[in-house]
């Protein structure tokens, strides 16, 4: 039996949700992406700041739209070598440099206030709360890589034969 003596616990908590996709944040906790972290270009890609790097504001498989400034249609779904293919060829903002980032230029986008998707919903809109993969094999399995799942902002190794979603990125500076 625990007995609590003149002892009181107050938590408080600023919850606040988005419709769009279920997203839940926690207000208290300080941002891991604020916007402000970020240069938002018109042509569906942002740079972060901090690290240097310009992100495709949409999954693959989105378009960008931006007259309503969001991601429309579907994700596609790839196998790992798959992913590293699409990214290899892909021409997008005028730009055909585009790859799949590493375990750690990814989990950079995670936003750690938030779940369901733990990423900064303004700049990076519509993004499912799903794995997206990263260029990084496990190393000890060549039948893995590293994905990060934005529906907590943890990593995991998959298996390279699963679907999984991609944003790409390159380096802008």
């Amino acid at each position: 039996m625990r007995i609590f003596n003149k002892l009181s616990i107050i938590v408080t908590t600023t919850i606040f949700a988005c419709s769009a996709n279920a997203q839940v944040c926690v207000g208290n906790i300080p941002s891991t992406s604020p916007t402000a972290q970020f240069t938002v270009n018109a042509d569906g890609t942002a740079v972060d700041n901090l690290t240097g790097l310009m992100w495709m504001r949409c999954s693959i498989g989105q378009s960008w739209d931006a007259t309503n400034s969001t991601c429309t249609g579907g994700t596609e779904q790839l196998t790992w070598r798959q992913a590293l293919l699409v990214a290899a060829d892909y021409q997008y903002a005028g730009f055909d440099d585009w790859q799949l980032p590493n375990v750690k230029e990814l989990s950079s986008l995670v936003e750690r206030q938030c779940v369901d998707a733990a990423i900064n919903n303004v700049v990076f809109p519509a993004t499912l709360a799903q794995n997206y993969w990263t260029n990084t094999s496990g190393v000890g399995s060549i039948t893995q890589a590293w994905a990060v799942a934005f529906y907590s902002g943890k990593t995991n190794l998959r298996s390279k034969t699963s679907d999984v979603h991609l944003r790409l990125m390159r380096y802008a500076k």
